[in-house]
């Protein structure tokens, strides 16, 4: 599903540096199921790649929906997968996080401020919203 980060769906038997990223000092790394994520040392950039089903790479704006937009996927699995680490566009209020986690199907931030924000699947309330509604972008 690309979560790999090397611009393809092949598995690999040994270990591949992410070219992508190499100029980028990273802070942070956190693996999904199927999707992974990067958090930039130096300006707090974020970067997602691999399986984007549920939302859980935070590209809403590849996907037709609205940042914060709660929505139900029904999209096949694979048609929106990043193969290569993209970065995302956050607002300056994500920017600098002091950390990030993955988990399965979903995503997660916490800001310079402290403050938690979350992204993906969400059938049984894993982001913490008050509902059970994907979020494709951190909200």
């Amino acid at each position: 599903r690309g979560q790999l980060g090397l611009g393809d769906r092949a598995a690999r038997a040994e270990a591949e540096a992410v070219s992508a990223l190499a100029a980028v000092p990273l802070r942070a790394v956190a693996c999904g199921a199927q999707h992974t994520l990067a958090l930039a040392l130096s300006d707090g950039a974020l970067f997602a790649w691999g399986a984007a089903e549920f939302g859980q790479i935070g590209l809403a704006h590849a996907q037709g929906v609205r940042p914060g937009e709660a929505v139900r996927f029904s999209r096949a699995p694979g048609t929106a997968d990043a193969l290569a680490p993209v970065q995302l566009p956050l607002g300056p209020a994500l920017l600098h996080a002091r950390s990030i986690a993955a988990g399965a199907f979903h995503s997660a931030l916490v800001s310079a401020a402290g403050e938690l924000y979350t992204w993906g699947a969400n059938s049984c309330g894993q982001l913490g919203l008050g509902d059970r509604l994907a979020r494709t972008s951190p909200t």
